[in-house]
């Protein structure tokens, strides 16, 4: 079996749906595509919304491209055979090596505070060095306005229209694809054992990679008395009525916290969680066809008006 990789050659794991498909490799999460007849893997694009009430954003090149269409990165969109209806998406911006071990250039933006972030230089070493990076022997702040906005996020997002299935979208942090771990900025584990000069715990990485990235996870949850972390919309139909297009983001109606996390001392490991939100709000076309051909965001390229997602990190729960 040809196993899908990420970040590297040999990255990605599965996401659990229901007990046969928990399938865990070496790295990232990601939804295992069962042998059922009714469905099949279709490669596609995506494309950020970018409004002012999002905290994600993406890196305001444009669409993303799965690169079997000439692309750059993963678009994987399963659908039923029948009805053509979605059944998960696996959508990786930023992949740093290929299937053919072709970096990609794209990465997507958090916009939201992070200055509510506390503890330095006391505090844990993997949840501080996100508000501060360590250069040399001093504690710089990765922005003025508190996002990590730098354009250095690599952000697997999977979401299915199942119940059972987890809705995350998971990051590493890496500035610099062409030296990998070498930037300040970036998040290894080195890097975090360095941060205070003193022992940490050993943290789910990436394995197989130029440097051992550290994974972060944002968790949106499994169903909620019926309600999905992610809600999907279908937008567009072929000539057959099939869809091609759909709209997947943050469902606000749900009261289960969405939370940021990272595991020690591997994927099996405990969850250590950072943050807490109320929800963590962002919009994504998803689509068979080009979506340069009909836009459904304009073309992402024009920076918003308002860019005050102010709002903190919120109640810092860090273990």
């Amino acid at each position: 079996m040809v196993r899908p990789k990420f970040l590297g050659r040999a990255i990605i794991s599965a996401v659990c749906v229901i007990a046969s498909l928990l399938i865990v490799e070496t790295g990232f999460v990601s939804i295992a595509s069962a042998s059922n007849p009714s469905s099949v893997d279709k490669y596609g694009y995506a494309m950020f919304k970018d409004g002012d009430s999002d905290w994600i954003w993406s890196d305001e090149k444009g669409q993303y491209i799965d690169y079997r269409n000439n692309g750059e990165d993963k678009v994987l969109i399963n659908v039923n055979t029948g009805n053509g209806s979605l059944n998960y998406i696996q959508f990786y911006p930023g992949k740093m090596y290929q299937y053919n071990s072709i970096p990609s250039t794209r990465s997507v933006q958090f916009r939201f505070n992070v200055s509510g972030i506390s503890g330095q230089p006391t505090g844990i070493a993997v949840r501080d060095i996100l508000r501060w990076y360590k250069d040399g022997g001093n504690y710089t702040e990765r922005s003025i306005n508190g996002w990590v906005d730098d354009k250095s996020l690599h952000t697997p997002i999977l979401a299915s229209s199942s119940k059972f299935y987890l809705n995350i979208i998971q990051f590493v942090v890496e500035p610099n694809v062409d030296n990998p771990g070498t930037d300040p900025k970036a998040i290894t584990l080195e890097k975090v054992r360095d941060y205070y000069n003193q022992p940490e715990l050993n943290y789910w990485y990436t394995t197989d990679e130029p440097a051992k990235y550290i994974i972060y996870t944002i968790d949106y949850g499994i169903s909620e008395k019926g309600k999905n972390g992610f809600i999907i919309t279908p937008i567009q139909w072929d000539s057959k009525k099939k869809p091609t297009t759909w709209i997947i983001k943050s469902n606000p109606t749900r009261t289960t916290p969405v939370k940021l996390s990272v595991k020690t001392p591997d994927f099996y490991g405990q969850t250590v969680v950072l943050a807490q939100y109320t929800n963590v709000p962002f919009e994504l076309a998803v689509s068979l066809n080009p979506l340069s051909s009909y836009p459904v965001y304009g073309s992402s390229l024009a920076p918003g008006k308002n860019r005050n997602a102010s709002t903190t990190w919120g109640e810092i729960k860090g273990k």
